[in-house]
């Protein structure tokens, strides 16, 4: 557990899959996948008229289209002061003045956010970084599958080859202003605008697939994810499932012989 005292109040939080309840680990995500794909500040703003300049130059309409959107989002949660990564922070809450928090209904987490989450926002969103990082860390130390991600390795690479360019430019006095910008081009376009609004929205397929995977787990081994269940319980659940069905040559799957 992690305990930090914000504005007169002492808070304990989640930050390891062993105590972390499974569906408090999926709404927290929620809020973390709304803020990197809106975002509720100026620097977001700034970010997202980067990418649609970027998506214009590179003649990608839908995505620009896309990318305005997204931005028109950011502006109102801009001028309602609604920072959703922070709301993200309220959902790994365990107790506040050692009181239980079990209310994680949207409307309360917004209450809450707002009166709790006085401190700076430099310290929060450290904060935040530190817990997520816990929980992924465990999450690549118990289950190192679940945790290759193609994308974000090639988004690594470019970040990498932007930096050695940046080294060139200062240490060998070498101008690679050109190199540098179609490098950056490249990470502002790397990837696909997601869409929050209308039918099958981000956020729509963020909770269609996860009620998907908890009938998947009760269907193929009998296995009912509750609100006391663990994020270690629910993915040690998942990788039954998966050695319960061994995929065939031909690609389909069918039960493991015991």
């Amino acid at each position: 557990m992690s305990i930090e005292k914000i504005g007169g109040y002492k808070i304990e939080f989640f930050e390891s899959i062993e105590e972390l309840p499974a569906k408090r680990f999926h709404k927290f995500n929620k809020y973390l996948l709304i803020d990197s794909g809106i975002g509720g500040d100026i620097n977001d703003v700034s970010q997202h008229l980067s990418k649609i300049e970027a998506f214009i130059n590179k003649g990608e309409k839908e995505k620009a289209l896309k990318q305005v959107k997204n931005l028109r989002q950011c502006f109102y949660q801009v001028a309602e002061e609604l920072h959703v990564g922070h709301l993200s922070l309220i959902i790994l809450i365990k107790t506040i003045n050692g009181k239980p928090l079990n209310d994680l209904s949207d409307e309360n987490v917004r209450r809450l956010s707002d009166k709790l989450l006085n401190a700076k926002k430099s310290f929060l969103e450290k904060l935040i970084d530190r817990l997520k990082k816990k929980i992924d860390d465990d999450l690549k130390e118990y289950f190192p599958e679940h945790s290759s991600n193609v994308r974000e390795l090639e988004f690594t690479g470019q970040l990498r080859s932007r930096t050695l360019l940046l080294l060139d430019s200062i240490i060998k006095g070498q101008d690679n202003s050109e190199k540098i910008k179609k490098v950056e081009l490249g990470i502002l376009t790397m990837v696909n605008p997601l869409s929050f609004q209308g039918k099958g929205n981000a956020i729509v397929k963020h909770e269609k697939q996860f009620q998907e995977m908890l009938v998947i787990l009760k269907d193929g081994i009998n296995f009912e994810v509750t609100d006391n269940t663990t994020v270690l319980e629910m993915f040690t659940a998942l990788e039954r499932l998966k050695k319960k069905f061994k995929p065939q040559k031909d690609g389909r799957r069918q039960p493991a012989k015991v």
